[in-house]
């Protein structure tokens, strides 16, 4: 619980807020709600890895290296969201953060006020509830400040049952979790390829998960990125599409080689007609077809 923090997004109840976070088709941008969900995970893991009676610790800061199932279990609509995050899982110098997002009433707080856990809430900060719209888990690691080198950090201990159980309920959410409406960076970039996936569904489509992000590379302030995507895979049962897309880095001569700093996998859902099936014509396209499959 020591790591447990929390963000309110007061999209219904600001106005002027939810003016600067809209995205151009009227909804909430997904890709701004991706960009809090990283910076809960990078603030859990950093509380995680500071912790003041730790002894001879080196200089070191949190990198985000994956995201695994970031699911939207219900519609995001105009709401006030708190996003609330904390630690599920460590290794030697990993830390494993789930990430959540929920509607609540009315946003009484101040944007981004860190507030005090109730004791009531302990058992179920890992666990989706009703109100529950987004899910993740963050894989992030410590590195060293000065040699980017991977670095110990502390163990994770549970001191009662509660946290002992909430630890098992992250755990089975995060491989076993999924989404409940599929018939109805740091920032990512979720809207960047609205247009494109538009283009194969020929409709409007609603992102409906990020199956996975990697980070393969760092990206500095400055550095040139060139965003790609295609869709790999389509499932006419499920009215259902994969996009993979591929963060690539141009090196000193300004060109694009095979390096990628990132790629992720996003699942779309059509939502006024029905979609055709992939059909790979390559080897590398049946690499891509089962890999999205």
């Amino acid at each position: 619980m020591d790591s447990y923090t929390e963000k309110v997004l007061p999209f219904k109840s600001s106005p002027s807020f939810l003016e600067k976070t809209i995205a151009h088709n009227g909804e909430i941008n997904m890709g701004y709600l991706l960009q809090n969900f990283d910076e809960i995970a990078y603030v859990v893991g950093t509380k995680h890895l500071d912790i003041p009676s730790c002894l001879h610790r080196v200089p070191s800061h949190i990198l985000t290296a994956s995201v695994e199932h970031f699911h939207i279990l219900h519609p995001i609509t105009i709401q006030d969201i708190k996003i609330s995050g904390h630690v599920v899982n460590v290794g030697t110098s990993s830390i494993e953060a789930l990430v959540k997002a929920e509607i609540i009433s009315c946003a009484d707080k101040s944007l981004g006020t860190r507030m005090k856990l109730k004791d009531s809430t302990i058992n179920r900060i890992a666990a989706p509830t009703p109100k529950t719209i987004l899910i993740a888990k963050f894989n992030m690691v410590a590195v060293n400040i000065e040699t980017a080198k991977a670095v110990k950090t502390n163990s994770l201990i549970t001191t009662n049952l509660r946290e002992r159980r909430t630890q098992e309920l992250a755990n089975e959410t995060s491989t076993d979790g999924k989404p409940e409406t599929s018939k109805g960076a740091n920032n990512i970039g979720a809207n960047a390829f609205d247009k494109k996936t538009r283009m194969f569904a020929g409709s409007n489509v609603r992102m409906y998960s990020l199956d996975e992000a990697k980070f393969h590379s760092k990206v500095n302030v400055g550095s040139t990125v060139k965003l790609t995507a295609q869709v790999i895979y389509s499932s006419e049962d499920d009215n259902m599409f994969q996009v993979k897309v591929v963060y690539s880095l141009s090196d000193c001569n300004g060109t694009f080689g095979g390096a990628e700093a990132m790629t992720a996998n996003f699942t779309f859902l059509s939502l006024d007609k029905k979609i055709k099936n992939v059909v790979p014509m390559t080897l590398k396209e049946n690499e891509l077809y089962i890999e999205g499959e």
